[in-house]
């Protein structure tokens, strides 16, 4: 359960919003910190209401989603804040995991809970069945990398197309 609930979070928001300091807020709202204050005001800017709710059911992300999630944020360079307003993921620590379980655990660590669980259960000794089931997980990585690779072709695109903009400047 959170410690604040979503109606206080808005008065809080909207007392900041009217011109109240962070701090002064927190202070008046019994909040921890001003910076949890701050990360509210961003959220409801970014998200609304949805932003301030607290968050019952999880959103779930596929393996191409996540490692695109993570690509753009390597090459935008951007935070995981900045990366997780960009995707309207409503919690930062979500990309951290992510990033975090694809370093450690490589591919397999973006799978989620439940794809894991059905992952380790389907065992068969059916080779014909093995054979096609590497061959559509070849597939499917190499449909994956094909993504990657379109995306960082795009973004270097833009990329040489700004730097050409300015040196025509």
């Amino acid at each position: 359960m959170s410690k604040y609930k979503s109606e206080d979070k808005l008065k809080a928001v909207n007392a900041y919003l009217n011109g109240m300091g962070s701090t002064t807020v927190a202070r008046k709202f019994g909040i921890n910190s001003k910076e949890t204050v701050i990360r509210w005001v961003k959220k409801y800017k970014n998200h609304g209401l949805k932003g301030l709710k607290n968050s019952v059911s999880r959103e779930e992300f596929t393996i191409k989603e996540k490692k695109y999630i993570l690509h753009w944020m390597k090459m935008t360079k951007s935070s995981y804040p900045e990366t997780a307003n960009h995707f309207n993921i409503l919690a930062p620590s979500t990309i951290w995991q992510w990033e975090n379980r694809l370093e450690n655990k490589g591919i397999d660590g973006l799978l989620s809970r439940r794809e894991r669980r059905t992952m380790t259960k389907k065992k068969t000794n059916n080779t014909k069945t093995n054979n096609t089931n590497t061959d559509k997980e070849k597939l499917k990585k190499l449909e994956e990398e094909n993504l990657m690779l379109r995306i960082e072709n795009d973004f270097l695109k833009k990329l040489r197309a700004l730097d050409d903009e300015e040196d025509q400047k």
